[in-house]
């Protein structure tokens, strides 16, 4: 969720000419939700500058032996608010060599329309991964997870399957709760505002010898054509998608062609009259280039509405006619005003020259019109446009209780149009529009939402937005105050076992019981339970280290809200077995020892690891008998008591005869 802008282009490690001999293998995961569509501040949209972004990096790259990149692309086929949009991913181009020319194509084709299943995107990936040697990843998005999966257990699979991730994100806006989170996960993080600064930025996280080696220019053949012909009469200006920087472009003897150089990278091309633009277009590192920029008319499509006024969530019919029947024309609903973003909402037409599509409308409200895409060469070009049409918003209210105990769950009342991507969630009062912390979706008949409080007492805001608009469309006031608290455990423990407290505080999926070193930051935890899982009193076992230590109250964003000091000693661990026994029999053991979760007493060979084991049984509290068989080969044994970390904590030799 949110509007977050990812980028991580890990080029330092990648590609520097230490690894030229080696294997190396590098996916790409491009963020294509419709959040996408939201503009930097300086004008661009989101999608356009993560295209220009990777265009530049596959146009720049080096092919060379054993250098394997492929390509990920979420969220580009399945409209956000439609079925199967959270499982919309798909490895569009396999690691496996480097086919520059059709990766470049299809992050140039891509569409913004879907969600943002992050998480799943990053499972995928294990198996996308099929080549030896190193394996790094690169995720371009624009928002944390909007499907409920769990990006940091993701990560987590992604490094014990032997794939080493190294995230690089660039942010731009990240609230600060956002920032944190990426960071927790192990994430640098460094927030830009605009192309300018994001190119810098990467610019500065992408030092390595290839790219910064002197390259000479590659000679650049432009030619424009308008239904197969050559086309004359016309102006053609380029420039550096990333800098800006104008290309000098000169026409050539030939009709309609200009020729030019230019170093690798993505750039724009503009042709007057008309001022048709082209984006994303490559010189590739591969020598001379060629572009082929088709100026054929679009059709002329008649676009009629069922309405001129529609409320918000309500769906619009749209009829048209004219067009050319192609797989890859669409509909578009697009604000009029630029002053505030908001999603651009678009249904495929299903090839039909003529028919009707649905659209529903989105939740901010304001004046809109219909456009009809159709497709020339790889552009799309608009080919009508319908007249405006009023979205209103329907009346939103929040109500919340004026007081909250710190990190307890707030039961939020609400009325509102439930449009996909609406969430409800609080912020620190005074914070700026687009910020979030906890929060949860409004969807139809969840009225009312429980959602966890704050753990810090203060003054907050409780508000009613969506993922898709930079407006917040409720808000009301509410305070929280520190929650009722108590520890009662034991002064002293043996490291390791297992203790009775009792406790009293917020009782929710998000705050936590642990037992951890006194000095351990609050985000520390060694067992634990959830506060919604358990009654008082409950029990936990203590940690493996003698000395000072706190039983805490945690909340789930890390703030310690109870303390209880617990001092911790050495455990007393013997075990007693006859010193010798027959093979195969059974015999008794009596042990002494912490008795923590799944420490056990078992016979081994006498010169056997401390991870080895033979017959055993589970220990249950800190003293008892149990009954082990003896193995079937005479010789020295040990019976042991080990704990769940492997470490024998006593042992006695045992002769087996």
């Amino acid at each position: 969720m949110k509007k977050l802008f990812i980028i991580s282009l890990l080029l330092t490690s990648f590609l520097t000419s230490s690894v030229k001999s080696e294997e190396l293998s590098i996916g790409l995961i491009l963020d294509c939700s419709g959040s996408m569509w939201s503009k930097l501040d300086d004008g661009r949209y989101r999608i356009d500058a993560a295209k220009d972004v990777l265009v530049d990096f596959l146009s720049k790259t080096p092919s060379r032996d054993g250098l394997h990149v492929g390509l990920r692309i979420y969220g580009s086929k399945i409209p956000f608010s439609k079925p199967g949009a959270c499982n919309d991913t798909e490895l569009v181009v396999p690691i496996k060599g480097f086919e520059r020319e059709r990766m470049i194509q299809a992050v140039r084709t891509a569409r913004a329309v879907g969600a943002t299943p992050l998480a799943l995107s990053l499972e995928k990936s294990i198996s996308d991964f099929q080549q030896p040697g190193q394996r790094r990843l690169v995720v371009c998005t624009d928002g944390e997870e909007s499907c409920n999966g769990d990006v940091k257990a993701a990560l987590q699979r992604l490094k014990s399957a032997g794939i080493d991730v190294d995230v690089r994100v660039i942010g731009i806006g990240l609230s600060q709760d956002a920032t944190e989170r990426f960071a927790a996960m192990g994430v640098p993080i460094e927030n830009v505002n605009s192309t300018r600064a994001f190119a810098d930025a990467l610019s500065a996280a992408a030092k390595s010898e290839v790219l910064t080696q002197e390259v000479q220019p590659i000679l650049l053949t432009i030619r424009l054509i308008r239904n197969g012909t050559a086309l004359t009469g016309h102006d053609v200006l380029v420039r550096d998608s990333l800098s800006g920087n104008v290309l000098k472009i000169a026409p050539s003897d030939n009709a309609g062609e200009f020729t030019g150089t230019a170093l690798p990278g993505s750039y724009r091309a503009i042709v007057s009259p008309g001022n048709r633009t082209f984006d994303n277009l490559s010189v590739p590192l591969t020598g001379e280039a060629e572009w082929i920029l088709d100026l054929t008319e679009s059709p002329t499509v008649s676009l009629e509405l069922s309405t001129r006024v529609i409320p918000a969530g309500e769906t619009l019919t749209v009829k048209y006619s004219g067009a050319l029947g192609l797989d890859s024309e669409w509909i578009s609903l697009q604000r009029v005003e630029e002053k505030e973003q908001s999603l651009t909402l678009w249904e495929r037409t299903g090839g039909q020259s003529a028919g009707e599509v649905k659209i529903v409308a989105p939740a901010l409200a304001g004046k809109y019109q219909v456009v009809f895409y159709s497709t020339v060469g790889y552009e799309d070009v608009s080919a009508g446009i319908s007249e405006t049409l009023e979205v209103t918003l329907p009346e939103i209210t929040l109500k919340v209780p004026e007081e909250v105990p710190a990190a307890s769950l707030i039961s939020v009342e609400w009325q509102g149009p439930a449009l996909p991507g609406d969430w409800i969630g609080w912020v620190p009062e005074g914070a700026k529009d687009g910020a979030y912390n906890n929060f949860d979706y409004a969807k139809p008949g969840s009225s009312p939402l429980s959602i966890i409080g704050p753990a810090e007492p203060g003054r907050y805001e409780m508000r009613y937005a969506n993922d898709y608009s930079p407006k917040v469309f409720a808000r009301t006031k509410f305070k929280v105050v520190e929650a009722e608290t108590f520890l009662n455990a034991p002064d002293e423990a043996p490291a390791g076992s297992i203790v009775e407290f009792e406790w009293k505080g917020p009782k929710t999926k998000d705050v936590f019981l642990t037992i951890v070193p006194a000095d351990a930051p609050g985000r520390s935890y060694y067992r634990y339970h959830y506060t919604s899982d358990v009654q008082s009193p409950v029990t936990l076992q203590t940690p493996r280290t003698v000395g000072k230590a706190e039983v805490r109250l945690v909340s789930g964003d890390n703030v310690v809200l109870a303390r209880r000091p617990i001092q911790l000693v050495k455990p007393v661990s013997r075990v007693e077995a006859p010193s010798t026994v027959t093979v195969n029999s059974s015999f008794s053991v009596v042990w002494e020892g912490p008795g923590g979760k799944n420490d056990f007493v078992t016979i081994c060979s006498k010169d056997a690891p401390e991870n080895a084991y033979g017959d055993y049984f589970y220990v249950e509290g800190i003293s008892g008998e149990g009954q082990l068989s003896a193995p079937s080969t005479s010789g020295d044994y040990e019976v042991r008591y080990v704990t769940e970390e492997n470490v024998v904590l006593a042992r006695q030799a045992v002769r087996v005869e």
